[in-house]
């Protein structure tokens, strides 16, 4: 047994205002670190929203003043911090960045988000990063995806075939999508027999709102814990061992066969009929239990 206590940060952002938002997120953090949580997740770009141009404007420095922050926070509580993302400037560009902090405070690494949202204006400001997010700590091995990633499963393939065991999801999911948002959620739990910690905000952006409904999902695809609408900080025990376990009963992920995939049909090529034939119903023996919300 490997218990971790693992914390998402729900909050509203508002738009350009970079010390309201500071101010929020810090309280929030003490909130989930007096509950003892081991890793902490902040929500996509926090400190300024969608602010293209606030970031563009803002002193470089302004990077490590938030990564001073969280470092302290770190430290102090002795967590891990998914830092959200923030604008981060590197060879002249801006990237949608989530940074890593360890308990000692320090950058233990960092990912640059691959899928832009274009009608978010992404694509406009952000270049796209190009290398998964995995990070193996002395906690746990971890991913990092960002919003818009969770529609693209090869990316979390590529984050789960390289060991990670929790993967986090710091996200500006807004209305009307709110069913997307927890069934891609499990869906990439579910495929990849991993933990996932989806943490959304809430509030509005000019005509845009967001739902929140941050998730603590198992590698089962069971909701561990699940936040509402609000501004609320969620925090949940979860033992990373119990994919292993699952992985034993059902190995679907060792049961992959890529050098077939490889060399399948492309759509454009004519595929022979499929033979008629009966087949008996396969009967599964469920023995992992989905683990069971604490209230």
């Amino acid at each position: 047994m490997r218990e971790i206590i693992v914390s998402a940060v729900q909050m509203d952002v508002r738009l350009g205002d970079l010390k309201r938002n500071v101010e929020k997120a810090t309280r929030m953090i003490e909130k989930a670190g007096s509950r003892g949580s081991n890793l902490i997740v902040l929500p996509e770009l926090w400190p300024l929203g969608f602010d293209y141009e606030a970031m563009a404007n803002m002193p470089p420095s302004y990077i490590d003043d938030i990564l001073s922050l969280l470092g302290d926070m770190a430290y102090k509580y002795r967590a891990y911090i998914v830092g959200g993302s923030v604008g981060e400037v590197g060879d002249g560009k801006f990237f949608n960045t989530c940074y890593l902090i360890d308990p000692a405070g320090n950058v233990e690494g960092k990912y640059r988000k691959v899928h832009l949202f274009k009608e978010m204006g992404e694509t406009e400001f952000f270049e796209p990063g190009n290398t998964h997010g995995f990070i193996s700590t002395h906690l746990a091995k971890l991913g990092i995806a960002i919003c818009y990633d969770i529609r693209f499963p090869e990316l979390f393939r590529r984050i789960a075939l390289a060991g990670a065991e929790i993967i986090c999801v710091p996200a500006q999911f807004p209305y009307p999508r709110q069913e997307h948002w927890e069934v891609l959620l499990r869906a990439r739990a579910i495929e990849n027999q991993v933990f996932v910690v989806g943490c959304n905000r809430v509030g509005k952006m000019k005509n845009t709102e967001f739902f929140g409904r941050s998730m603590i999902i198992g590698p089962y695809g069971e909701t561990i814990e699940q936040a509402d609408e609000g501004e609320c900080v969620i925090t949940e025990i979860i033992d990373v061992d119990r994919l292993y376990d699952l992985r034993k009963v059902l190995p679907s992920i060792e049961r992959r066969r890529p050098e077939a995939y490889s060399s399948m049909s492309s759509p454009e090529e004519k595929a022979e009929p499929a033979r008629e034939r009966k087949i008996p119903p396969f009967k599964f023996k469920n023995t992992i239990q989905p683990m069971k919300p604490r209230h």
